[in-house]
């Protein structure tokens, strides 16, 4: 049972015995090639691992198998994380193509809009994130809130001590 082989491989990965976790995600691949959890799963370890080339690799396996928008999700922050930003972005979009309404893409758009990671013009900077503020807070308010709260409270406070030092 491929489900079984993946609760084992957790167990394995939650008693730091990653190595055990490894072969189990891999026999469970085997026995059940097309259980996109599984390549998911893998990924996330890698990705713990500091593998990230792997990471990716089987994160684009699982979402070959099946496309599911927290696999694109998990990809395109993988992707920030290697400052692959305009993979990063792509990927979140086509995540976006298979669930339009996912607060949690919104708001790593938001924050990618935010710190200008694209490198966009200011304008173009701006009317982005405003877009992806205002979609997430239709999605999730107390996302957006969060994101506010978290984001723009200290831009705006970093602002604040750019002003003071001219």
């Amino acid at each position: 049972d491929v489900q079984a082989y993946n609760n084992l491989a957790h167990l394995r990965y939650e008693q730091a015995d990653y190595d055990g976790a490894e072969t189990t995600y891999l026999k469970a691949i085997e026995l059940q090639p097309d259980y996109p959890l599984s390549y998911s799963n893998l990924a996330s370890l890698y990705k713990d691992q500091g593998k990230l080339f792997k990471a990716v690799e089987y994160y684009k396996q699982a979402i070959d198998k099946a496309p599911i928008t927290d696999f694109y999700y998990r990809l395109g922050l993988l992707y920030y994380e290697m400052k692959k930003y305009d993979d990063m972005f792509e990927t979140f979009n086509d995540g976006l193509k298979q669930d339009p309404n996912s607060p949690d893409i919104y708001y790593s758009l938001a924050i990618a809009h935010l710190y200008n990671l694209l490198e966009y013009t200011p304008e173009k900077r701006q009317a982005e994130l405003k877009k992806n503020l205002n979609k997430l807070a239709k999605l999730s308010p107390s996302k957006a809130e969060e994101f506010k709260s978290k984001f723009l409270t200290k831009q705006l406070k970093e602002n604040e001590k750019l002003n003071q030092l001219n």
